[in-house]
């Protein structure tokens, strides 16, 4: 018989080690308590065979690699009648099967601060951090293929809400977001981005469970990275593409929202307005259109709900003279739990990436293409580029010991084609991985 590789070997001792003491703490409250304080620590390992992980064209090139992951789950939650304070924060470190990437840690922590008075005023404040490793995609939710670098950002978002009279009131926000990539190796395909927002809009209660609101907002984001590099003629030298390096962009949003329980089934977030985005130092298009984020969620029984997921907006692009293209998507998610024990999850999503400026091959304008045609791939002058993507996931969570061990298993396949052959690829994820010590609900994923 075959060894058991690395990422096996690890779940077997972890199990060995904690299942006797899981079973111990069986009967033990379902938190530790340090004052008022609610602490809740776990350890979570999992075993990840990924095919094509760098999302690779053509089949001869994919890199099918096996991630190895062991981190902790420690939550720290301060509980009042009205108001609660939570951290959680995620120490993971991850292992690449022959170092495909090198293998290190990942830091994750996120803090939500939510605050109700007695005049039902409202604040809300949001920070997420996360230091971790680029495998397959932008950060930024973009198009990239690229991998291996390292990446920090940090998510802020303050909210408030100031009743007026009854059923009235005022809310604002500030928001703030940053990314940065710890090394140079792949500095010159992505952005490092600083952006800042402020938001302001009134609300009316419908209902006791339904609101509606109107909101306007407006962000500046600045986008650096190195530039891109093009042959001179003249000097017989690469030298930076002017305008290359920066796409800043204002961009202001429009919005109308429904958020609330239409029945005791039906429950509804939906965010539909109009957004314009100007960039103010990068020679392609502005964006100004149609903005789309909603949610309905229907539950079927007391353990099974369906939901239906659309969102339509531009995300910020480095493919060729493109600032953006426009993200639209469409996703239908079911969740069914079995009592204490068992909760399945499947979801389906359509997605379509529109680029809204043609393919430019003579970047600087002398007449030379600097970058070479080919037919073949779809690397014309004068294309638009459009890439459609389907992707379907699924996950079993399997309570073991309810509150103290549970294990899952999630399986993923995304297939994404594109009118230029060098961005299709398919992909596919399967893993197995264990919890435990003091679980929640969401632990569970019950």
């Amino acid at each position: 018989m075959g060894r058991l590789n690395p990422g096996c070997r690890a779940l077997l001792l972890a199990v060995a080690f904690f299942l006797p003491l899981t079973a111990v703490a069986q009967d033990a409250p379902p938190e530790i308590l340090i004052g008022p304080l609610k602490f809740r620590p776990s350890i979570q390992a999992s075993v990840d065979q990924r095919n094509n992980l760098f999302q690779q064209t053509l089949e001869d090139e994919e890199t099918d690699a096996r991630v190895d992951a062991v981190g902790a789950v420690l939550s720290l939650e301060l509980p009042t009648r009205r108001s609660r304070f939570v951290l959680n924060y995620t120490p993971e470190y991850r292992r690449y099967e022959n170092d495909v990437i090198p293998s290190d840690w990942v830091h994750v922590a996120d803090f939500l601060m939510e605050l109700i008075t007695r005049r039902d005023l409202e604040l809300v404040i949001k920070d997420s951090f996360e230091k971790g490793i680029l495998e397959v995609q932008d950060v930024t939710g973009g198009e990239g293929t690229f991998q291996g670098d390292k990446f920090t950002r940090n998510q802020f978002s303050l909210r408030t809400r100031i009743p007026v009279r009854a059923r009235h009131g005022i809310q604002i926000g500030a928001y703030s977001d940053y990314i940065t990539f710890d090394t140079d190796e792949l500095r010159a395909t992505f952005f490092d981005v600083d952006g800042q927002g402020l938001s302001g809009g009134y609300f009316y209660d419908l209902s006791e469970t339904l609101r509606l609101a109107g909101e306007a907002r407006l962000d500046q984001v600045e986008q650096e990275r190195e530039p891109f590099l093009i042959f001179d003629p003249g000097s017989g030298e690469f030298v930076p593409l002017e305008g290359s390096d920066r796409r800043d962009y204002d961009f202001s949003q429009y919005t109308v929202s429904v958020e609330g329980n239409i029945s005791s089934r039906i429950h509804l977030n939906l965010r539909p307005g109009y957004g314009q985005q100007d960039f103010t130092s990068a020679p392609g298009s502005d964006f100004s259109g149609l903005l789309l984020n909603g949610t309905i969620r229907m539950d079927v029984t007391s353990r099974f709900y369906t939901e239906l997921n659309v969102n339509r907006r531009p995300t910020a692009s480095f493919f060729n003279v493109s600032n953006f293209f426009i993200n639209e998507s469409i996703e239908a998610r079911l969740v069914k739990r079995t009592f204490r024990r068992l909760r399945l999850s499947l979801s389906v999503t359509y997605q379509t990436n529109d680029y809204p400026d043609p393919v430019v091959l003579d970047l600087n304008g002398d007449g030379i293409d600097d970058i070479p045609a080919n037919p073949a791939l779809g690397i014309v002058a004068g294309l638009e580029r459009r890439d459609r993507l389907l992707r379907g996931a699924g996950r079993i969570d399997f309570a073991i010991l309810p509150g103290r061990l549970g294990l899952f298993l999630r399986a993923s396949y995304s297939e994404r084609s594109s009118n230029i052959a060098i961005f299709e690829f398919e992909t596919s994820s399967l893993a197995f991985g264990l919890k435990f010590g003091w679980l929640g609900p969401q632990d569970h994923g019950i």
